[in-house]
């Protein structure tokens, strides 16, 4: 079933009408749609916010708790991100050396196959 384009307004709307979350400042919303998009922010966090049962937000869950967890989630990702891409970066230069050791400084070593195993 295809989804039908909603402006920001309705968006929020729906989140507030047939959802049951709360939303004090409809301009503070449309700007993290804008920033974030409904379904990266709604569709993506929305679980841990809503009632089993009744799929529908539970009490008092705020716009600004959802987008609390978003910036969680993303803060944690960039910190992981920026330790995986050291680790990336020190094995790289592990096998760079190693290879170059084994096989010598030529350029097209590293593209003769009996090279690996």
């Amino acid at each position: 079933m295809a989804k039908c384009f909603l402006t920001y307004e309705q968006q929020i709307d729906k989140l507030i009408n047939e959802k049951g979350l709360l939303i004090a400042d409809r301009e503070y919303a449309e700007n993290v749609l804008k920033r974030t998009s409904y379904y990266s922010l709604i569709s993506g966090y929305k679980d841990l916010f809503k009632n089993p049962t009744t799929k529908a937000y539970r009490d008092g869950t705020r716009l600004e708790d959802i987008v609390a967890l978003y910036d969680f989630d993303r803060m944690l990702r960039e910190l992981f991100l920026s330790y995986i891409l050291r680790v990336e970066n020190h094995i790289k230069s592990l096998l760079s050396y190693a290879f170059c050791e084994k096989y010598g400084e030529s350029q097209n070593a590293y593209l003769n196959k009996p090279n690996y195993n």
